[in-house]
C-alpha cells in the first residue's frame, strides 16, 4: 500500500502536458519567475505553435522576457518573428508601452503606392539563323524608365541601339533601333530582386551594302528577365536577358528573326 501511495505521489509531481504549454509560461512570467517562463516557452517554440494566434502570444512573451532581461537583440528578433507571422498585428492594452514602441520601430513601412525608376545598360545583341551568318553580334546600349506600383508591378518604356559588322564582302553594316513598352512583376529572392514579364514594340533596321541601303520596320515581341542587386540607396546593378521575336514584311511575305539581347548596367529607383 505504501509503495502505491509513493508512486501516486511521484506521478503527482510530474507536470501534466497542459502545464508545459504557453499558459504555464505566461503564468511563470506573471510570477516574475523568468527562468521558468523561459523553459516553458522554449518547450512551446520547440514543438511549434499550432496557429498564428499562438505564434503571436509566444513571440509577445518572448519579447517581454527579453526586455525584462535587458536583451535588446533578442527582443528585436522576437518582434520580427511576430510581425512575420502577423504583419497587421495591433498590440492590446496588456502589452507594455516599451514593447509597443519596439513593435512600431520594427514594423516594415507600407509599400510605396507609386515609385519611378530609370535604367541604363550596355547590350550584346545576338542574332540567330541566317541573320547570324550575315551579321556579327552587335554591341549597343539600352535606356529606359517607368513606374512601379505597390513595389511589385512595373511598367516601363525603353529605347535601344546596336551596331553589327558584316560577315560577307557585299555588306557594310547594320544598325538596329528598338522602342518597346512592357510590364513586369517583381519577385524578391533574398538579397536580389527578379523581374519577369513581357514587352512589345517596334524595331527599325538600317542595312548598308555595296548596292545601297535598305531600311525597314518590324514588330518586336519580348520576354525580358532581369536580376538586380541593391548596392546603395536607390542604386542597383542589373543584368537582363531578353528573348525576342522580330516580325517584318519582306517582299510581300512575313519574315521573322530571333534575337537575344544580353545586357548589364545600373538601375536607380527614385
Amino acid at each position: 500500500m505504501g509503495s502505491l501511495l509513493a508512486a501516486l505521489a511521484a506521478l503527482a509531481t510530474v507536470p501534466a502536458p497542459a502545464d508545459l504549454g504557453l499558459e504555464a509560461a505566461e503564468a511563470c512570467f506573471e510570477a516574475l519567475d523568468y527562468d521558468c517562463a523561459d523553459d516553458r516557452l522554449l518547450a512551446v517554440l520547440t514543438r511549434g505553435p499550432v496557429d498564428t494566434a499562438e505564434v503571436v502570444r509566444a513571440r509577445i512573451l518572448d519579447a517581454q522576457l527579453a526586455l525584462a532581461r535587458r536583451d535588446d537583440a533578442r527582443a528585436r528578433t522576437a518582434v520580427r518573428a511576430l510581425l512575420a507571422a502577423d504583419p497587421a498585428y495591433v498590440p492590446d492594452r496588456r502589452v507594455s508601452p516599451k514593447l509597443v514602441a519596439l513593435i512600431d520601430r520594427e514594423r516594415p513601412p507600407p509599400p510605396r503606392p507609386l515609385a519611378a525608376f530609370a535604367r541604363a545598360e550596355g547590350t550584346s545583341f545576338r542574332l540567330f539563323g541566317r541573320d547570324s551568318e550575315r551579321w556579327s553580334e552587335g554591341l549597343g546600349v539600352e535606356v529606359g524608365g517607368g513606374v512601379v506600383l505597390q513595389e511589385r508591378f512595373e511598367f516601363d518604356v525603353s529605347l535601344g541601339y546596336s551596331d553589327h559588322r558584316p560577315r560577307s564582302f557585299e555588306l557594310e553594316g547594320l544598325t538596329l533601333w528598338t522602342v518597346t513598352g512592357g510590364a513586369r512583376i517583381h519577385l524578391p529572392a533574398g538579397p536580389v530582386s527578379l523581374h519577369a514579364g513581357a514587352a512589345m514594340g517596334a524595331l527599325r533596321a538600317v542595312a548598308a551594302g555595296v548596292t545601297g541601303t535598305d531600311t525597314y520596320w518590324g514588330f518586336l515581341a519580348q520576354a525580358p528577365f532581369s536580376v538586380s542587386l541593391p548596392v546603395w540607396g536607390g542604386l542597383s546593378v542589373q543584368t537582363t536577358l531578353t528573348p525576342s521575336l522580330l516580325l517584318a514584311s519582306d517582299a510581300d511575305r512575313l519574315a521573322y528573326s530571333f534575337l537575344l539581347p544580353v545586357s548589364g548596367g545600373v538601375r536607380y529607383a527614385f
